[in-house]
């Protein structure tokens, strides 16, 4: 198999090398033109309208399609036979406009896959220069704004772009041709294919992964650090990796990036705010001092009698939080915490 029928192969077998020529500039000429004959043919249509109007067959052609379709005894059937021209012409046009709008919205295709062609027209053991005529030059560097893809691969991010055109074929050359095998011989020699629904899942489990690990190593790291000056300039660190982390891993609009950054600032302003600086909340419900450093807190420790207890928040009043010690239900107690050095007291009982 040569020439045209192994290009035709290669393009059908493989669909992000189904790539051709728009050849935009002639068929806006071509439309041009068409433009300029009806343009003109209008112009005409109007005459022979204004003529015929001036007699008396004229006056009901324009009310009248019978009697404009069997013409004057003067005249015929001229205005008539001048509009079924440009209906022919018309229907060409309006084609002409729909098929553009349709190439257009045809996508480019990626650089990767035209070096690739172009390699492939040139290699010995794959097209081996299968054309010949002037057409063989459709691929050349000039014509590349003008080559669309029949079917091209969804623009890629970043990262999903450096991962399939240089870690697969970093990996291809050291491992990956050891176990697969190369395509149909009839498109060439030693051509590969790697299935991109793979890959693209391997890439959606490594993003994945990604976007929960960040979050939970901003909180790690500021839960070791008992300096809030130090915490602040971990959040900028942070809040740096995960908008880069969207730009580079995704294809999200700048728009996205910034609602996603700002969403995940509060998050980790959280460990500022509240002060951290000890993981214990000590509320002595006999009566001692207490204190509390967790204001805004679905869940706090506290110790009563030199234990150590879970407490669930319901909420504030006048000042104070109040909790519910879970370890006594259903007889469990409400307790009251005060403000930082300030008693805690017994508010009421819920098994009341």
């Amino acid at each position: 198999m040569e020439g045209y029928a192994k290009l035709a192969r290669l393009m059908a077998t493989q669909d992000e090398f189904a790539i051709l020529r728009r050849f935009r500039v002639l068929n806006m000429q071509n439309l041009l033109y068409l433009q300029a004959d009806i343009a003109n043919d209008e112009a005409e249509l109007v005459g022979l309208a204004n003529r015929d109007a001036g007699h008396s067959d004229g006056q009901f052609q324009t009310k009248d399609w019978w009697t404009l379709s069997q013409g004057s005894e003067e005249h015929g059937t001229e205005q008539w036979e001048k509009f079924l021209e440009i209906r022919d012409k018309l229907e060409k046009y309006n084609n002409g406009i729909i098929m553009q709008t349709h190439l257009a919205r045809l996508d480019k295709p990626r650089r990767y896959d035209i070096e690739f062609l172009r390699a492939w027209f040139q290699r010995p053991n794959m097209g081996s220069f299968p054309l010949l005529g002037i057409d063989k030059n459709s691929w050349d560097a000039e014509n590349e704004d003008d080559l669309m893809a029949v079917k091209a691969r969804a623009a890629p991010d970043i990262f999903s772009k450096w991962f399939t055109e240089t870690l697969v074929p970093a990996y291809h050359h050291l491992l990956g041709e050891k176990f697969k095998k190369p395509l149909d011989e009839q498109v060439g020699d030693g051509i590969y294919h790697y299935n991109e629904s793979v890959l693209r899942g391997t890439l959606d489990i490594f993003t994945t992964v990604v976007a929960s690990i960040l979050p939970i190593c901003s909180v790690l790291v500021q839960y070791f650090v008992q300096s809030n000056n130090v915490r602040l300039g971990l959040i900028v660190v942070f809040s740096t990796a995960f908008s880069l982390a969207l730009a580079l891993m995704t294809n999200a609009k700048k728009v996205e990036v910034f609602a996603a950054t700002s969403a995940s600032g509060p998050f980790a302003m959280y460990w500022v705010r509240d002060g951290f600086q000890d993981p214990h909340v000590l509320a002595n419900r006999s009566g001692t001092e207490g204190d509390t450093t967790y204001p805004s807190m679905s869940a706090v420790l506290g110790i009563q009698s030199g234990k150590v207890k879970l407490y669930s928040v319901l909420g504030r009043r006048e000042g104070e939080l109040l909790v519910v010690d879970t370890s006594k239900r259903p007889q469990a107690k409400l307790v009251s915490l005060a403000r930082p050095a300030q008693i805690a007291r017994i508010a009421t009982s819920l098994a009341d």
